[in-house]
C-alpha cells in the first residue's frame, strides 16, 4: 500500500473515532437556548466541542484528495481526541479497564498516530500526488 493510502486510512480511523463520542461535538447545539449569556470559558468550550469533529472531517476530504494540508489534521487530531479520552484506533481503548489503564491505552494509540503521520507523510511524494 502507499503511504498516502495509509495516511488515509489512518485519518479515517481518527473520524469513527471522534464518531463515538456524539455528546461532546452535540453539546453547544443542545445547549444553545439552555445559556443566557456566552461567557469567554463557554465559547472556547464550544470550539473545542466542534473541531472534535470538524477536524477530522477536514483532514478525511483533505486527504482524500490528495492535499498536504491534511497533514496538519493528523496531527491536530490525536491531541484533540485525547483530551475528550479516546484513543485514534475507534474502541481499542476500551479494551483496557477504566482508570489508569485506559487513558495509557488512549495516550499510546495517540503518540503511535502522531508518529505514524509524521513518518508516512515524509514518505509521500506529494509533488507526483498532485501532478
Amino acid at each position: 500500500m502507499s503511504p498516502l493510502r495509509w495516511l488515509q486510512l489512518l485519518a479515517f480511523s481518527e473520524f469513527l473515532s471522534a464518531l463515538c463520542l456524539p455528546g461532546a461535538y452535540t453539546f453547544p447545539f443542545r445547549t444553545l437556548d439552555a445559556v443566557n449569556k456566552f461567557t469567554l470559558s463557554s465559547i472556547f468550550g464550544d470550539v473545542i466541542s466542534i473541531s472534535l469533529i470538524a477536524v477530522p472531517t477536514i483532514t478525511l476530504v483533505a486527504l482524500l484528495k490528495g492535499k498536504k494540508i491534511g497533514l496538519w489534521g493528523l496531527y491536530l487530531s490525536p491531541l484533540l481526541l485525547f483530551a475528550f479520552g479516546l484513543g485514534a484506533i475507534p474502541l481499542l481503548a476500551n479494551l483496557a479497564p477504566v482508570g489508569t489503564e485506559r487513558t495509557f491505552m488512549a495516550a499510546l494509540l495517540n503518540i503511535s498516530a502522531f508518529i505514524a503521520a509524521i513518518y508516512f507523510g515524509r514518505k509521500v511524494n506529494w509533488e507526483a500526488v498532485n501532478a
